[in-house]
């Protein structure tokens, strides 16, 4: 077994290890990171097939762990353990706090590894089962009349206490991607599929604008099956809620070291 730095060339196994073990993935994302960040992404080898993945994005003061993926005949066998290490001797060499969404049930296997849990989070799915409401045209209007990016900049500079834009803003540059802005609140989705939207980034300080911004997207993306990531907080499930998304699996935000997220204004975080 052997651990190199991934290439662009790779995307195409790095998605069929996805779709193998049923992860939501999606190839925009895959190159996007690859590109971007070559230094904190690594794959571990078996006479030279490709066996895990680790991909990472590196933020001012933290690395998100994006995709953490080993094969299934290849569990078990301490290579997710030397994955992690590698990245992690990485970050303590850059002086960087570490954190990412995982499924609930793999909590102990990086509690062993020093992260702790912060918050939980839900993962939502609107499958086109959407309850009458009214939108009109001067609301779909006023959610495209602020300045986005502006929004962005200041919005999730507030909620993450540290400079993502830099990455956020080509994340957010797709054919499909669908913007929303408001005073107190900006809202990215984004087709995955020909059937699939994803939802987030998703910040609002303001719960009017947020069910504002919840409307728009199902209304401007019709029937689509809409998926979202966001923290178990009361009132974000709430709006999920009343608007017919189904809670389908629980997830939890662990972190190594303190990343200082105000998570009560994170309604979806990005893919």
């Amino acid at each position: 077994m052997f651990i190199r730095w991934l290439k662009l060339t790779d995307t195409p196994e790095i998605i069929s290890i996805a779709k193998e073990m049923d992860i939501e993935v999606d190839t925009y994302h895959i190159k996007l990171i690859l590109t971007h960040f070559p230094h904190l992404c690594f794959g571990i080898y078996k006479e030279n097939m490709l066996a895990g993945v680790i991909l990472t994005v590196e933020y001012e003061k933290n690395i998100q762990i994006k995709y953490f993926m080993v094969k299934n005949n290849f569990q078990k066998k301490n290579l997710g353990k030397r994955l992690l290490k590698t990245l992690m001797e990485i970050a303590k060499m850059y002086n960087k706090n570490v954190y990412l969404i995982f499924p609930e049930k793999y909590q102990l296997f990086f509690e062993n590894f020093g992260f702790k849990k912060t918050v939980d989070i839900n993962k939502w799915i609107n499958r086109g089962n959407v309850p009458p409401f009214y939108f009109s045209n001067k609301e779909a209007k006023e959610l495209e009349s602020y300045d986005f990016e502006n929004k962005v900049q200041i919005l999730d500079y507030e909620t993450f206490n540290e400079e993502r834009t830099f990455y956020l803003f080509e994340e957010m540059q797709r054919n499909s991607s669908l913007k929303f802005a408001l005073p107190d609140s900006f809202q990215h989705s984004c087709s995955i599929t020909s059937k699939d939207v994803f939802l987030g980034p998703w910040i609002s300080k303001d719960e009017y604008e947020a069910e504002k911004m919840i409307k728009g997207v199902l209304f401007f993306r019709g029937l689509k099956r809409v998926i979202s990531y966001s923290p178990d907080i009361k009132n974000i499930n709430k709006l999920f809620k009343k608007y017919n998304f189904e809670k389908t699996e629980k997830l939890v935000f662990l972190s190594y070291g303190d990343c200082e997220i105000n998570f009560n204004n994170i309604y979806s975080f990005s893919f």
